[in-house]
């Protein structure tokens, strides 16, 4: 069966987009392990045990965590936004980066402190991400 022109178009720009889209998905994972190498190395009380894999388990955990959950809290979140002049955004990133810790092995939090200092640093590193990409 012969195809089109027109079909052969249509099939080279979904392939286009696909791969647009794989390909910064995967820059986005790489560029959310270094921002997570970067918060581990000057956060006190934050460490990971299993190297690479946990890395790279902790990258796509967040990078699923800052495209799904987290506009969906934010949403929902708007009154107490606006009655806190945005301040619930950074407890809805720290209760994010602390239930990571929960689900993800080898990844652990000493106490509060770093969990707040961890979650602004890594969303900082994040928000630059998106403006990137």
């Amino acid at each position: 069966m012969l195809l089109s022109y027109t079909d052969t178009r249509k099939q080279a720009l979904w392939y286009t987009i696909r791969m647009t889209f794989l390909v910064k998905f995967i820059l986005k994972v790489a560029a959310i392990a270094a921002a997570i190498v970067l918060t581990i190395t000057y956060v006190p009380g934050i460490s990971i045990s299993g190297g690479y894999v946990t890395l790279a388990l902790i990258a796509l955990m967040w990078t699923a965590i800052i495209t799904v959950i987290r506009p969906v809290l934010k949403i929902v979140a708007i009154p107490f936004s606006i009655l806190t002049f945005g301040l619930s955004s950074v407890v809805i990133n720290a209760g994010l980066f602390w239930i990571m810790t929960q689900v993800i092995p080898g990844f652990t939090v000493d106490g509060i402190l770093p969990v707040l200092f961890g979650s602004f640093i890594l969303a900082a590193c994040t928000w630059v991400i998106t403006l990137v990409l």
